[in-house]
């Protein structure tokens, strides 16, 4: 009995899907880790977010760091990758990406007799 294939459409189509996010561990000198605390949910978090559809993860990480620290923070080597498994009223498993995103320099400290230092 001959295999009959899918057209590459239909077959593409019939793949299993995923929601992706992006966040950056940024440390201080010292090791500290930068957190965010969004407005929309309790919980601190590294910085990042949602994918767009089609972004690479390493873009969308600069884009969320841009977006919610207002820097433009190189994104550097992938760290982990997690998988997260559809629950409540998410339907689909999310893929979730974490990248190195470098160490951010000391800002001088001001002195408060002399504001200018």
């Amino acid at each position: 009995m001959p295999t009959t294939f899918t057209d590459e459409a239909t077959w593409y189509a019939s793949l299993a899907t995923m929601y992706g996010t992006a966040a950056a561990l940024i440390t201080s000198p010292s090791g500290d880790v930068l957190l965010v605390k969004p407005n929309y949910r309790e919980l601190w978090s590294l910085p990042g977010g949602v994918l767009e559809d089609g972004e690479p993860p390493h873009v969308g990480c600069a884009r969320e760091v841009r977006e919610e620290l207002g820097l433009a923070q190189p994104v550097g080597p992938l760290l982990a990758v997690a998988w997260i498994a559809p629950e409540g009223v998410r339907p689909k498993p999310v893929i979730a990406f974490l990248f190195d995103g470098g160490v951010l320099a000391d800002e001088p400290r001001r002195s408060r007799s002399n504001p200018s230092r």
